[in-house]
């Protein structure tokens, strides 16, 4: 058998298997820990930062269209609540604002149309129309 290698037939060493099966394990753990990080970067992100939302129903419109997805930056208002960064307005009238209902569990997006003072089911704040002129009616 001249043309045949001389290590063939014969088993791979215990020690090269052990080697491969170590390798191997490093190589899952570091991909188990990159998956950990972008998943905790991602609810971060989602928690503090920026989040999706779908807008139901008509309200808004013309500015928003029913089923249109918005992205709403929320840092503006986390950092508000912080000693540190008081001086951050988060909201300002006519800024759209997302909120949860308080009877159900539904999400609305709306404008705000004041600060402070609660307005009444006729735009009126504080017995002043508030965001209307002749003819045009509030989104």
């Amino acid at each position: 058998m001249s043309g045949s290698d001389p290590g063939a037939g014969t088993s791979v060493p215990k020690q090269s298997r052990l080697f491969a099966s170590q390798e191997s394990r490093r190589e899952v753990l570091a991909f188990v820990k990159t998956v950990a990080g972008f998943l905790l970067l991602f609810l971060l992100l989602k928690s503090y930062v920026v989040e999706g939302y779908e807008v139901q129903g008509t309200s808004m419109e013309p500015t928003l269209m029913n089923e249109e997805r918005i992205l709403v930056f929320k840092l503006t208002h986390v950092l508000s609540q912080s000693t540190w960064f008081s001086g951050i307005e988060a909201l300002q009238t006519g800024d759209i604002v997302v909120f949860n209902s308080a009877d159900t569990q539904e999400r609305y997006v709306k404008r705000l149309i004041a600060k402070g003072p609660k307005p009444d089911a006729s735009n009126t704040v504080n017995a002043v129309k508030v965001g209307e002129t002749a003819g045009s009616q509030v989104t």
